[in-house]
């Protein structure tokens, strides 16, 4: 995420595949390039994310299982990102990162072809901001729980929408809560991930 305005978080994201994030088709089309190798993920939370500027109200790795079920609930969708205490192909963590980001994705490709099969979400734990649960009254912070939507999002390769009321879309105020996904979001996740 970037600062955009003093109330306005211009959310960014940082992959091994470049995304042109100018264009103004939403998502990828139902591309099929770059998707997952299969449909259930798992994901670890490493000690890092503990490190994020937070309000009490934020639990990072509780709040990001919850983030994560707003796609996976998606009826007609074959996508499956859960948690693991053990060894997994999705990291979530904490790290420095430029001053104006609020998270970052990466992935790693099987063989150079479109297929994924690791990758990570990074929060940043040097942002002069904080993480707060909206919903619980944080309404002067950026919603946790909107930002791991949206990375999610980055994790299973949507770029940046143009879709008013997405969940992609580039900006996020201070102060939005994050309600559920767009109809539009549910139609990309579908177009993508079909059952």
């Amino acid at each position: 995420m970037t600062t955009k305005t003093t109330n306005t978080l211009l959310l960014s994201i940082m992959a091994v595949v470049t995304i042109s994030l100018t264009t103004s088709v939403a998502y990828a089309d139902h591309d099929t390039s770059h998707y997952w190798i299969d449909e259930d993920v798992e994901y670890k939370c490493l000690s890092g994310i503990n490190s994020i500027s937070k309000t009490s109200n934020v639990s990072p790795c509780s709040d990001f299982s919850t983030a994560t079920n707003f796609w996976d609930d998606v009826s007609s969708q074959t996508w499956d990102l859960d948690p693991s205490s053990h060894g997994s192909r999705v990291n979530i963590t904490g790290a420095s990162l430029a001053d104006d980001d609020w998270a970052a994705v990466a992935y790693t490709e099987k063989n150079g072809d479109d297929t994924i099969e690791s990758g990570y979400i990074q929060f940043n734990t040097t942002f002069s901001e904080t993480f707060g649960d909206v919903t619980a009254g944080d309404t002067t912070e950026v919603d946790f729980e909107y930002v791991a939507v949206h990375e999610a999002g980055h994790l299973l390769r949507f770029t940046h929408s143009t879709t008013s009321g997405s969940v992609m879309e580039e900006t996020v105020s201070v102060g939005d809560d994050f309600t559920g996904l767009h109809s539009h979001d549910i139609s990309e996740l579908q177009g993508k991930y079909p059952s």
